[in-house]
């Protein structure tokens, strides 16, 4: 196989806080899954899925073969609004909640996928 391992990287950071994921990696190819998992459960399996590979190799993985981890994105949005019609209308938090029913352009969307 050519599945050189599995490990968990930190794909981006959030106000501070990390977000993980399981990475699978096959030469200089990456793929990710288990963003929803816990930390925990992402070590367990990383952990079983380079049991597999060692019994199907007869050795365990190298971490040094890894190629080396993409660098997270950063985020931190403590400071901007919480709406993301903040970017079209600045002045959309001030607004009471008529005007911005009014104003809102995804108003209809539930509608429209109960269609």
């Amino acid at each position: 196989s050519d599945l050189t391992g599995a490990r968990v990287v930190t794909t981006m950071i959030v106000n501070g806080v990390p977000r993980t994921a399981i990475e699978m990696v096959e030469g200089v190819r990456k793929f990710r899954f288990g963003e929803a998992l816990e930390y925990s459960e992402q070590e367990w399996l990383v952990w079983e899925i380079n049991q597999h590979l060692a019994e199907a190799r007869g050795a365990a993985p190298s971490m040094a073969d890894m190629p080396p981890e993409d660098r997270p994105e950063m985020y931190d949005d403590t400071d901007q609004a919480s709406s993301a019609m903040t970017d079209i209308d600045p002045y959309w938090d001030m607004r009471d909640s008529s005007e911005r029913n009014k104003l809102d352009p995804f108003k209809d969307r539930d509608q429209f996928w109960r269609k």
